[in-house]
C-alpha cells in the first residue's frame, strides 16, 4: 500500500479534497502522509502526554507507571526539559540526565533531585543546559520499544517550552492529550491541535476531573470537548470516533500511594490503564491499521468527489452555470444568515459588557469596604505586627477576591448559555460543500473557569506574578496566576512590605492606602476581562465570516475557470478526471 503513495495520488488529493490549515494555507497531502509514514517505519513508540500547563500530565504518568511520586507535580512552571519513561528490568529506577552540550550523563539517585533540573525554581531558563531525562521503569505498558513522555504544556509560560514540545511532534506517531473539564478545550487548544494532529497516526484523549468539579460540569466538558475535536477532526479527513475517557487523576494517584483498590476503581485511572495496555501491546500492528483504514477513507471520499466532477463536466454551459449559481447562492445565503447572527449576537455582548462594567463598579466599592471592615475588626483585636498584619491583610483579600470571582464566574456562565442559543445557530460549510449547524461554535471560546477564576479566555496574557502573593493549594494552583495577576502587586510583597515598614504602628490609616488600591484592582481586573473576551470573541466571530468568504472566493474562482473553458480545454479536462477516476479505482482495487 505505502508504494501507491506517489506523486500522482498525492496531486489527485490535493486537487479535489485540499486540506486548509486555519490560517488560510494549504497543506499539502504529501506532507501530511510523509511524516506518519516514517514514524511508522521507527522501532521505538513514542507516546507524549500533551495539555496546557497543570493539567495533571505528570501526576497522570506517575499514576500509571510509577510506585511513587517520581515526576514532580507540584512545580509552578518547569523548564524547557522533557522526561521520557522508558523500560528496563535490571535498571527500574535508575534516573539519567542529559546534557546538550556534553556526552556525559548523570545518573541522580532519588526522584527529590530530579526537582533540581526541570523545577523552574532551581533551573531557571534551563540554565544548567539539560537536553532531556530518562526514568527507567520495569512495567510491562514500556515493552516492545514504548516510550512515554513527559512534555512541557501547551499554552506554557515560555517561549522556549513550548518550542520543546514542538520539536517532539516531529517524532511521534500518536499522543495522549490530556484535557480539561473546566474549562474544556479553548481556542489555543483547538489551534495547537490542528497543528499537531495531521501528523500523528492516532491520538487519544483523557479528560481530567477534579475533586471539587461535578458531574455536570463533566458532563458539560465532555459534550463541548468532543464536539471541538470533531470539528478538528473533519477538518484533516480523520475517519474516526471520538472517544474521551474521563479519569480524575488527583484520585488515581492517591489511590496509588496508599494502595487503596476502591479508589482506583472510583478514579477511572483502570480503565485508562486497560486501553494503554492493550494499545502498547501491539502498537504497531494498531498503527498500520489505522493508517491503512485512513487511507481507505481517503479513497472512497476522492473517488465520490471525482464523480461529482465527472457529471459536472457533462454539462452544457447553461446547466454548468445553473449549478454553480445555485452552489454560490446557498454559500451566500450562509454567509448573510450567519452575519444576521453575529450581528444580533454583537448587540447581546454589548448589553452584557454594560452589565459587567456595572458589576465591576459595584463590586469594587462593596469588597473595598467589606476589607476595610474586616481589617478593622483585625487590628482591633490588637493583630497589629507586621507579620501577622501582612498575612491576615492577604489572606482577607484573597477569601474577598474568589467570591467576587465566583459570583463573576456564575454570570459569565450564564451569558455564555445565552449566547450559544444564538450561536448554535451558524452554519459552517463542509468540505463536500455541505452545510451542517454547527451547534458549539461558541463553545471553543467557551467562559468557562476554573473554580474561582477569571475566564481562560485570559490564558495569553499576564501568566505570572501570583506565585510571590498566593500560596493558593490544591487543584486551582496550577493555574491560579491566570485570572488575578492584577492583584498581585498588593495582595503580594508589595502589600506585605509597606505593612512590615510599619512594623507595630501600623493602623488603619496606615491600611487605607492599600485597601483603596484593592478595590481599584478588584474592578480593574472585571473590567480587563470583559474588554478581553469583547475584543477576542468579536474578532474570531469576524474571522469566522471571513473564512467563509474565502471560502465563497475559492468557488467562483473554481467556477469561473471551469466555465470559460475552452472545447480543446473541456476535452483535456474531461479526460483528465476519467484518467483520475480510473487511478483511483485502480488503487482501490491494488490496496
Amino acid at each position: 500500500m505505502v508504494s501507491l503513495l506517489d506523486e500522482r495520488f498525492y496531486a489527485i488529493a490535493d486537487k479535489y479534497i485540499p486540506i486548509w490549515n486555519e490560517d488560510g494555507t494549504r497543506l499539502p497531502y504529501a506532507s501530511y502522509f510523509s511524516h506518519k509514514l516514517t514514524n511508522l517505519q521507527k522501532d521505538e513508540f513514542l507516546i507524549p502526554i500533551l495539555g496546557v500547563q497543570g493539567t495533571g500530565k505528570s501526576s497522570l504518568l506517575n499514576a500509571l507507571l510509577m510506585d511513587d511520586i517520581v515526576l514532580p507535580v507540584d512545580a509552578d512552571e518547569t523548564t524547557c526539559i522533557p522526561v521520557e519513561v522508558r523500560y528496563s528490568s535490571t535498571h527500574s529506577g535508575r534516573i539519567e540526565v542529559h546534557f546538550s552540550q556534553a556526552s556525559e550523563i548523570k545518573v541522580i539517585q532519588s526522584p527529590k533531585e530530579l526537582e533540581q533540573y526541570v523545577h523552574n525554581a532551581y533551573n531557571p531558563g534551563n540554565q544548567k543546559g539539560v537536553s532531556h531525562i530518562v526514568v527507567y521503569r520495569d512495567n510491562d505498558i514500556l515493552r516492545n520499544g514504548v516510550v512515554f513522555v513527559d512534555l512541557p504544556g501547551v499554552s506554557s509560560l515560555t517561549q522556549k517550552n513550548m518550542q520543546t514540545t514542538m520539536n517532539y511532534i516531529d517524532r511521534l506517531s500518536a499522543a495522549i492529550f490530556l484535557l480539561r473539564t473546566v474549562p474544556p478545550i479553548t481556542r489555543s487548544e483547538m489551534l495547537f491541535l490542528s497543528t499537531v494532529w495531521p501528523k500523528l497516526t492516532k491520538v487519544w484523549f483523557v479528560q481530567n476531573q477534579w475533586n471539587d468539579e461535578s458531574k455536570r460540569e463533566v458532563q458539560d466538558g465532555l459534550e463541548h470537548n468532543r464536539k471541538v475535536l470533531e470539528k478538528v477532526a473533519a477538518n484533516y479527513q480523520r475517519n474516526e470516533d471520538i472517544h474521551v475517557r474521563v479519569v480524575n487523576v488527583y484520585q488515581a494517584l492517591t489511590g496509588k500511594l496508599q494502595e487503596r483498590e476502591d479508589v482506583l476503581q472510583a478514579s477511572g485511572i483502570q480503565d485508562v490503564h486497560a486501553f494503554i495496555a492493550e494499545i502498547t501491546g501491539t502498537w504497531k500492528k494498531s498503527m498500520s491499521k489505522k493508517f491503512t483504514d485512513d487511507f481507505h477513507h481517503l479513497l472512497k471520499r476522492l473517488y465520490h468527489k471525482i464523480e461529482e466532477k465527472q457529471e459536472e463536466i457533462k454539462l452544457s454551459r447553461r446547466d454548468l452555470r445553473k449549478r454553480q449559481r445555485q452552489q454560490e447562492r446557498e454559500i451566500e445565503d450562509m454567509i448573510s444568515s450567519n452575519q444576521e447572527i453575529i450581528d444580533r449576537v454583537n448587540g447581546q455582548l454589548r448589553q452584557y459588557e454594560f452589565e459587567i462594567r456595572s458589576f465591576a463598579e459595584e463590586q469594587g466599592r462593596i469588597q473595598g469596604e467589606n476589607l476595610r471592615n474586616e481589617m478593622r475588626r483585625i487590628t482591633g483585636s490588637r493583630v497589629v505586627d507586621g507579620d501577622l498584619l501582612s498575612k491576615a491583610f492577604q489572606e482577607v483579600q484573597q477569601d474577598l477576591a474568589m467570591n467576587v470571582l465566583e459570583e463573576l464566574n456564575i454570570k459569565l456562565y450564564e451569558m455564555q448559555k445565552k449566547l450559544e442559543l444564538e450561536l448554535g445557530k451558524l452554519q459552517a460549510q463542509e468540505v463536500d460543500s455541505s452545510f451542517m449547524n454547527y451547534e458549539g461554535f461558541y463553545r471553543e471560546e467557551s467562559v468557562k473557569f476554573e473554580k474561582g477564576l477569571v475566564p481562560a479566555i485570559n490564558i495569553a496574557g499576564g501568566l505570572g506574578g501570583i506565585a510571590a502573593g498566593f500560596a493558593i493549594g490544591g487543584p486551582i494552583g496550577a493555574v491560579a496566576a491566570i485570572g488575578i495577576s492584577l492583584f498581585s502587586s498588593w495582595i503580594g510583597r508589595k502589600t506585605k512590605d509597606y505593612i512590615q515598614d510599619e512594623r507595630a504602628k501600623a493602623s488603619m490609616k496606615d491600611l487605607e492606602q492599600p485597601i483603596q488600591k484593592f478595590q481599584q484592582n478588584l474592578q480593574q481586573s472585571i473590567t480587563n476581562e470583559i474588554d478581553t473576551f469583547m475584543k477576542y470573541t468579536q474578532e474570531v466571530l469576524q474571522q469566522y465570516i471571513a473564512q467563509q468568504e474565502q471560502k465563497l472566493s475559492r468557488v467562483r474562482e473554481e467556477h469561473r475557470r471551469d466555465l470559460h473553458l475552452s472545447e480543446n480545454e473541456l476535452l483535456e479536462r474531461r479526460q483528465e478526471i476519467d484518467a483520475d477516476l480510473a487511478y483511483i479505482q485502480q488503487m482501490e482495487v491494488t490496496a
